[in-house]
C-alpha cells in the first residue's frame, strides 16, 4: 500500500511533489496494481477512482494497492 499526493503532475513551492496517478504505476511496474482510491480536492472519497479523472485533480491523496506479480 502507497499513498501520494496525486492531481496536475508537477514540483509545488520548490519541495513538494504531485504525481499523475499513471506515473505511480509506471514507477512500481514490477508490481499490480489491485486498487486505486482517491481523496478528491474537497474531502470527498472516491472508492475505485478513475486514473484519469485524478490526474486532473490539484492536490488529491492518491492510495495505491500493489501486489507482487506472479
Amino acid at each position: 500500500m502507497l499513498s501520494t499526493p496525486v492531481g496536475r503532475e508537477r514540483v509545488q513551492f520548490n519541495a513538494h511533489r504531485i504525481f499523475a496517478p499513471e506515473t505511480v504505476v509506471h514507477l512500481f511496474s514490477g508490481l499490480d496494481l489491485v486498487d486505486f482510491a482517491v481523496v478528491d480536492d474537497v474531502g470527498n472519497y472516491l472508492d475505485k477512482a478513475d486514473m484519469a479523472q485524478a490526474a486532473c485533480f490539484e492536490y488529491a491523496c492518491g492510495m495505491f494497492e500493489f501486489i507482487k506479480e506472479r
